[in-house]
């Protein structure tokens, strides 16, 4: 939002009861010189009870909403002191209602107790119509079916146009035109405060990967980074560049190592550049591999309910075996749940590293909670069936401890009643250590 300094400058002559001689062209003057505000206090006018009375208002440049709606956004009040934070008060809130693009006021006459103002304000236009020109690779339901567009009758501010050009763009980026360019240009309608929407679009050519690349590779060959990278060099049946996936991309080929046992792998430069028919992309990636770790000893404390050995059969990486990432997460999983399956649906799993070389040792601090009891099982959301028709497919019922794998098989039992398009289970904890379990129920349209 955009205050103008003339604004303050306006005020702050009212306050102090500056008057203004009258131009002989009678033409509107929007306030000015800077040097006069340096000459007046516009406290000690406010102070000594000189602020000029608003005698009139006039409002211009209406043509899609009323003067009501204006109106009630001012703090000025015609018949009232004219004063500097009202002024800008005034000017904060329209602009605060997102209709227009400039509010400016304008000295029509004043005396040295009263003066007369108008308001102009500059509209932003209604959307009567979208067009496309220069899209041949992508037609018009493809934006309409994929991009939220401007809707007939929608206000046309300047956050919807930048939304629907960044949309349009990323819709050109997922088919490979990453060189797309995409311009918005507003045409007047025939009628007053409306207008058509011109999106101007130059598709370019589609982009390809030439070449990958890859440097700092020491233990892991450059065939096998290339199978698990997912942009690919270009074949005919391949090859588009996405930069958003591309970026993604990155992240698994780091999760790749992860799960070899590099543990500390990390990309530490990636440079993309175009050939000169900017069609082609060229991709050269460098990695450090860090070191390879290796599974060690498996530790628990503060285990009660669940013996060591039972804890210790969860753990799916093999000692002296390499430290994937991925088995090690689902041992900690198949643990917590371990304990979950007991009842015990709030117990926190907090690990601690011990690094010997390259091998890796883990202690598991646990610590249980209180078993969770079920207070009550309510069902929500269905309109057209019988509750006892759902709660007779439910296991868990209350005063009896919660069990993880109850809830997900009255889950599946309850959708294999083919009534419903979905139900989602949910726990509502209680002061006492209860917990209230919720199936929300979505039911077909048939």
């Amino acid at each position: 939002m955009i205050f103008r300094y003339w604004t303050i400058f306006l005020s702050l002559i009212f306050l102090c009861g500056f008057s203004w001689a009258q131009q002989a062209d009678s033409m509107d003057r929007e306030f000015g010189p800077a040097a006069y505000a340096e000459e007046y206090d516009s406290d000690t006018a406010e102070q000594s009870g000189k602020v000029k009375i608003l005698e009139s208002l006039d409002i211009e440049g209406l043509n899609n909403h009323s003067s009501s709606i204006v109106k009630n956004a001012l703090e000025i009040r015609v018949g009232s002191p004219l004063t500097t934070n009202d002024l800008q008060e005034s000017i904060r809130r329209i602009y605060d209602l997102n209709l227009f693009r400039s509010v400016d006021f304008y000295v029509i006459s004043e005396s040295d107790s009263s003066v007369k103002l108008k308001l102009k304000l500059e509209e932003y236009p209604i959307c009567e119509n979208v067009e496309y020109e220069g899209n041949k690779k992508l037609k018009n339901k493809d934006f309409e079916e994929k991009v939220t567009l401007l809707k007939k009758g929608q206000i046309i501010t300047d956050d919807v146009l930048f939304d629907l050009k960044k949309r349009i763009k990323e819709l050109y980026i997922e088919k490979g035109y990453n060189l797309a360019e995409i311009n918005t240009e507003l045409i007047n309608s025939r009628i007053p405060g409306n207008a058509f929407v011109k999106v101007n679009i130059k598709e370019g050519p589609k982009v390809r990967v030439v070449s990958i690349a890859f440097k700092g590779n020491k233990e892991v060959k450059e065939s096998k980074l290339a199978r698990k990278f997912k942009t690919k060099e270009k074949r005919w049946w391949r090859g588009e560049f996405n930069n958003d996936l591309y970026r993604k991309h990155l992240d698994t080929l780091i999760y790749y190592y992860n799960d070899l046992g590099y543990l500390d792998a990390a990309v530490v430069k990636d440079s993309v550049w175009y050939g000169d028919s900017k069609k082609d992309v060229f991709i050269e990636i460098t990695v450090d591999e860090g070191k390879k770790y290796y599974a060690g000893d498996f530790f628990f404390k503060g285990n009660r309910i669940i013996p060591t050995d039972s804890l210790v059969s969860k753990i799916t990486l093999k000692k002296g075996k390499p430290f994937k990432k991925n088995l090690y997460e689902m041992s900690k999983y198949l643990v917590e749940n371990t304990f979950r399956e007991q009842g015990f649906l709030w117990v926190r799993v907090e690990e601690k590293r011990h690094y010997r070389g390259d091998t890796i040792d883990v202690t598991f601090n646990i610590s249980e909670g209180r078993p969770a009891i079920v207070r009550k099982v309510d069902i929500k959301g269905n309109n057209k069936t019988l509750e006892k028709v759902i709660r007779r497919e439910i296991d868990l019922y209350p005063g009896k401890k919660y069990k993880q794998s109850l809830m997900l098989r009255s889950r599946q039992k309850i959708m294999a009643l083919n009534y419903f398009s979905d139900v989602k289970p949910d726990l509502i904890p209680n002061e006492d250590g209860t917990i209230d379990l919720i199936f929300d129920i979505v039911e077909k349209d048939n």
